[in-house]
């Protein structure tokens, strides 16, 4: 799979009813409204590549995790809470790859308010002594 196909996948025309809910409020005509990139990535990340590395690890099928973990590393990082508060303490994220292991330092270390012993929370620390 690549990013290419995740987009396609995910390229959905969105239900009539939004489009004439628009138009019936503005009196404009709308053109069909679709899933964004940014959303079909998310999807990609999200729901896409966890059930190709699930089938991966079901199968013992090494080609399909690399595959998973290449296409985690051509999609760009997401841009939420966690990610723009790790940017805030310096650290730079270059795609979806990094911005999920990020996350799950977040879930795992700074919500529990574990930072000594993240090892990413010790070199912040020890950066701001």
């Amino acid at each position: 799979a690549s990013i290419q196909d995740i987009e396609a996948l995910f390229r959905l025309e969105a239900n009539n009813y939004w489009s004439d809910a628009i138009m019936a409020k503005t009196s404009i005509f709308t053109p069909p409204q679709y899933i964004g990139y940014d959303k079909s990535h998310l999807l990609g990340i999200n729901f896409i590549i966890p059930l190709q590395l699930a089938y991966a690890e079901y199968t013992g099928n090494e080609t399909i995790r690399d595959i998973a973990f290449n296409l985690l590393q051509d999609i760009k990082a997401e841009n939420n809470h966690y990610i723009r508060s790790w940017a805030s303490y310096g650290v730079r994220v270059k795609n979806a790859l990094e911005s999920q292991a990020l996350i799950q330092l977040a879930t795992e270390y700074c919500q529990k308010q574990r930072c000594d012993e993240c090892p990413v929370g010790q070199k912040i620390i020890k950066a701001s002594k």
